[in-house]
């Protein structure tokens, strides 16, 4: 349960971080920490069920009591929020407010993986990205091209034609 926690919060620091340059990465990595997480949550619910104690949210007679439970933990993302608790809370209380935070924690990384599909979708990859700003770049600068081809066209008549009334001076002054 310790190592699938732990990989649940270092998959999402790593495919956070190597999503800066690899939207692939980042997805792969994120669906492992979702992988870890859902694993996490059968873990406490199997703990809950050997020890013959109650899934709050399974139990209709304890609804009441999940459902303040969730508005809790939808308002205190702290460990320190929930370190007081730990000395007084029965393992059937640990274990409930584990799967709450499970699931919140599931729904937060599928809004964020359903979030990161569409910006894909719309914006492409870092790689198409990279593309797109050097093509834009390359026709930046056929259009500065262009233009200086103009200027230059338009300065080499000016200059042909300042020849032509030199030349036309010169010949009427002798």
């Amino acid at each position: 349960m310790v190592q699938a926690a732990r990989s649940v919060k270092q998959n999402i620091a790593e495919g956070l971080t190597d999503g800066q340059t690899s939207f692939e990465t980042e997805i792969k990595l994120m669906g492992i920490a979702k992988g870890s997480n859902q694993e996490l949550l059968e873990d406490y619910q199997d703990y809950l069920k050997k020890h013959g104690l109650n899934d709050w949210a399974k139990a209709e007679h304890l609804r009441q009591r999940y459902d303040k439970l969730l508005a809790y933990c939808r308002t205190h993302n702290d460990l320190a929020y929930y370190e007081p608790f730990f000395a007084k809370w029965t393992d059937e209380e640990m274990a409930n407010t584990a799967i709450s935070l499970c699931h919140m924690v599931d729904k937060a990384m599928t809004t964020f993986m359903e979030k990161r599909d569409r910006e894909f979708v719309e914006e492409g990859g870092v790689r198409e990205r990279m593309t797109a700003a050097r093509l834009d770049m390359r026709g930046t600068q056929k259009q500065i091209i262009a233009q200086q081809e103009q200027e230059i066209a338009a300065l080499k008549a000016r200059i042909a034609a300042l020849e032509r009334e030199i030349a036309a001076l010169k010949g009427g002054m002798t």
